[in-house]
């Protein structure tokens, strides 16, 4: 479900996964105020805490094998970003014949089965 809301969340708006790229700036502390970044630092700690509770579950539930939440939480929004980040610059370049929504379902098949407790057999 949260893989599916990055996705939702994106197609709503993109700007948003625009302002996200933009962190990664040399010049981010030109540009921001030290409030702003905290505040940016605040809320980043708390959605990857909410995800890696969600990771915490899974394993406790026995879905997923015993791994390092934030690690996994990481990875995965880091995909997603990098998705986003590929899906917009092939757009740019008129190469649309990768649609994000396919993309995205089966970036997500392939990180969850290496997390899944039990190997899914093809």
């Amino acid at each position: 479900a949260v893989w599916n809301f990055f996705y939702d969340f994106y197609t709503e708006y993109p700007e948003l996964y625009r302002v996200f790229l933009f962190l990664h700036s040399d010049r981010l502390h030109e540009l921001l105020s030290d409030d702003v970044v905290a505040r940016v630092n605040r809320q980043s700690a708390k959605n990857f805490s909410i995800g890696a509770e969600i990771i915490r579950e899974a394993v406790s539930i026995g879905a997923y094998r015993e791994l390092e939440p934030l690690a996994v939480v990481d990875t995965l929004w880091s995909l997603f970003l990098g998705l986003a980040h590929q899906y917009e610059t092939r757009r740019n370049l008129g190469i649309e014949k990768f649609p994000l929504k396919d993309t995205h379902r089966r970036a997500f098949d392939h990180i969850e089965e290496g997390l899944l407790r039990i190997m899914p057999t093809h």
